[in-house]
């Protein structure tokens, strides 16, 4: 599945493979803005499979 989060639609790492627990790990980059976003997750066919709100608290140093 693949990982991406709004508003400027970055990818997260490009394809992940799910856990035996369903939990994929997910990096937000560091140059990505601080606030509310959408955490969007689709399949290999680019059908969404679910979304989630996420904020992202601080940048990385």
């Amino acid at each position: 599945m693949s990982a991406w989060i709004d508003p400027h639609a970055t990818q997260l790492g490009g394809w992940h493979l799910v856990s035996p627990q369903g939990t994929i790990e997910i990096t937000v980059p560091s140059h990505h803005p601080v606030g509310l976003r959408k955490l969007v997750v689709q399949d290999a066919d680019d059908e969404v499979i679910g979304w989630t709100e996420l904020r992202v608290l601080q940048r990385a140093k």
